[in-house]
């Protein structure tokens, strides 16, 4: 195989800002959150900031690639100095981007994320920081974002390729796959028929094809947020063994500062989490799903791939960032050294 994994998903930027009021606690991603209204006027200065390519599988790639795989990424950016700035990031994390497209039809996805206590953080839209007194590098581009608006026939172009740009599916030992779409289930059952391997980070369920995509899956990982919400079940070890009914080989629940709970066959595996000071955990799934990636395509066993993925997710929560935290191997390997005991 040419490479170790290969990702397929939407690039974006980060733009990371992190509140300094320590008492602070935002509620995530997927929640609706007006800073301009609801966060307190004392509580509106920022202790610190980084600008980072982000986006799940994007992530995910660059773990794969600073942990020392063979990492390629097939996506599209704009023609812009945002795509410019997601290539160079790419490269920064010894990612491939020869399947990284830069399309003069679509603008680069930019991202507005505030940090609170705990790593907390909540995704905001950039016209609601206008006011703010924000960084001039996150101002800047907070004023990008506001005059050139994504529109939706864009966000759908970001997902659409030929079947030229996805001739490396199969060249990589692993198929990491982000939000189920057409072309994600085509690219799932094209792995599958080639006995490529396929991860499988689920955030959303809407696609009415999903259940189809994920007899072709071999990884299923998600949140516990998301697991309950699909599974209606509370108890990871149901949520699991529900999934894996659908048709994945193994599932996985990751359960932030409760670990994980993995299901293979009739085996349970359950790991808890490394207790670290997190300063974000922006991008610590996407991150355990790069690093599990990497683990499987070295040939390691479920347990190892895991407990390692742990570690690396772990290490990255003490940084700003989806990506600046990420370790090195040699980084991981000290640290599992030291205190895998801990998780068992």
């Amino acid at each position: 195989m040419k490479f170790d994994v290969v990702g397929l998903g939407i690039s974006v930027i980060d733009c990371l800002l992190r509140v300094e009021d320590p008492n602070v606690i935002f509620k995530g991603k997927y929640t609706q959150f007006r800073p301009d209204i609801e966060l307190p006027v004392n509580s509106r200065k920022f202790s610190a900031w980084s600008i980072q390519g982000g986006g799940l599988v994007a992530t995910a790639m660059a773990a794969v690639g600073r942990l020392g795989g063979k990492a390629a990424m097939i996506s599209k950016v704009g023609d812009d100095e945002w795509g410019k700035f997601a290539i160079s990031d790419f490269k920064k994390y010894n990612v491939d981007t020869s399947h990284v497209f830069v399309d003069k039809d679509i603008k680069t996805w930019l991202t507005f994320i505030l940090l609170g206590k705990n790593g907390t953080n909540q995704w905001v839209e950039a016209k609601y920081l206008k006011d703010f007194n924000l960084p001039t590098d996150i101002r800047r581009a907070a004023m990008w974002a506001m005059t050139n608006p994504l529109t939706a026939d864009e966000k759908e172009r970001h997902e659409i390729y030929s079947n030229e740009q996805l001739d490396i599916l199969t060249e990589g030992k692993v198929l990491n796959l982000g939000e189920c779409s057409d072309v994600t289930l085509d690219a799932a059952r094209t792995a599958k028929r080639n006995g490529v391997l396929t991860c499988y980070d689920m955030e959303t369920y809407s696609h009415p094809k999903l259940l189809e995509f994920l007899k072709n899956i071999t990884y299923l990982i998600l949140s516990r947020k998301t697991a309950m919400e699909f599974t209606k079940e509370t108890d990871p070890v149901v949520m699991c063994k529900k999934l894996l009914s659908y048709g994945p080989e193994v599932v996985g629940v990751t359960l932030g500062e409760d670990g994980s709970v993995f299901v293979v066959g009739k085996e349970v595996i359950a790991r808890k989490a490394f207790k670290v000071q997190a300063m974000d955990t922006t991008g610590a799934g996407d991150v355990f799903h790069g690093a599990f990636s990497y683990g499987i395509a070295q040939g390691w066993d479920i347990v190892r791939a895991i407990e390692f993925s742990s570690a690396v997710s772990s290490i990255k929560c003490t940084k700003v960032g989806g990506r600046a935290g990420i370790p090195s191997l040699t980084e991981v390997e000290a640290f599992l050294k030291k205190r895998v005991e801990e998780i068992r």
